[in-house]
Formats: structure tokens, C-alpha cells, sequence
């Protein structure tokens, strides 16, 4: 998976099982390794995954962790954004959305979720599970939860359950369409 934020001209990339690195404009290549959040920690979400509709729920959310509430971006998540060279945040949260399938598409998130995970964060779904890719129906489902490490997800995972209801969604959105 490879990462390209042209305006700096840093590249994130990665190889399953291999570990993650940053490559910066002048050549070099150094490992990206997530670090660990501060406390509290400093949380996220965006416009693009429901954060001006669940202000409320996000609100409760970074109270049970002892967080803000969360500022609402106009972008979406990247790998780069748990870079120590610009981190600004610990956790990016987007709640699925009462339809049931938000605007995301399965490929705006499979590189930024594999370089995550092999730069020792956690990215999952808002119950944890792993995203599956190559649906039949593109869609997200279940929401999206990155963050800065163990800990932090299992946390937030358990607020997030609080504002979610008990029985997800399918991982593949076709499958929740009647037939």
C-alpha cells in the first residue's frame, strides 16, 4: 500500500507482515512506527464520516475517555495524520451512519488501514471488526475507527458501543439490502 500527500511530497508505505515507512521528499526512507497517545487523548472525526450529524454522541464518546469532543474535519483520514512529523490527533472517529451505508467506498480506506495496522495502530470498523474488501456493495457499513494503539482503540471501542445499536451491520452492505 502506498500513501502520496503530493503537496509535501511524503509518501507512506507499506508491505503486509513487513512494517511501514515514510519516504520524505529529499529520498530518504525512515520506519513509520505509530506512537503512543497522550493522555488525554486528542480525538477526531469528519464530515465525510458523519461528524456534524453525531455531534452529540461523539460529545458522550470523548467523555467516557476523558477527551474533548472532537473538532470535525473537512477531510478524511490518512495514514499520515499518526505521523509524529504532523500528528494532531490520536483517534479518528466516524459512527456509521443511521442509513447504514456512509459516502466512504471500500478504497478510500484499504491503504490508509493496511499501513495503519503495520505501523502498529488499530483501524476497524465502530465494533470492532476488521473492514472486508472486494465487496459485492463498495460501501462502508460499520463505520471507522483508527487509532494510535491497542489501548486506545479497546477504550474508545466501548464508548463507541454506548451510541452504536446492539446488533451491527452486515460487513458487506449488499447484504443488508432486502431482496
Amino acid at each position: 500500500a502506498v500513501s502520496v500527500h503530493p503537496v509535501s511530497g511524503c509518501v507512506h508505505a507499506t508491505v503486509r507482515g513487513h512494517g511501514a515507512w515514510r519516504y520524505d521528499p529529499d529520498g530518504s526512507r525512515v520506519p513509520f512506527s505509530i506512537q503512543r497517545s497522550p493522555t488525554p487523548p486528542r480525538l477526531v472525526s469528519s464530515k465525510w464520516y458523519g461528524g456534524r450529524d453525531s455531534g452529540t454522541a461523539l460529545a458522550r464518546i470523548s467523555a467516557v475517555v476523558g477527551a474533548s469532543p472532537p473538532p470535525v474535519l473537512e477531510v478524511g483520514f490518512q495514514a499520515r495524520a499518526f505521523d509524529d512529523t504532523e500528528r494532531a490527533y490520536d483517534a479518528f472517529i466516524g459512527l456509521p451512519p443511521p442509513s447504514g451505508i456512509s459516502i466512504a467506498q471500500e478504497w478510500d480506506l484499504a491503504t490508509v488501514d493496511l499501513i495503519v495496522h503495520e505501523a502498529g495502530g488499530r483501524f476497524t470498523d465502530c465494533w470492532g471488526r476488521a473492514h472486508r474488501y472486494n465487496k459485492r456493495n463498495t460501501g462502508i457499513s460499520g463505520g471507522i475507527l483508527a487509532s494510535a494503539g491497542p489501548e486506545l482503540h479497546a477504550a474508545l471501542l466501548e464508548a463507541i458501543a454506548r451510541e452504536l445499536p446492539e446488533e451491527p451491520p452486515a460487513p458487506d452492505p449488499a447484504d443488508d439490502i432486502p431482496d
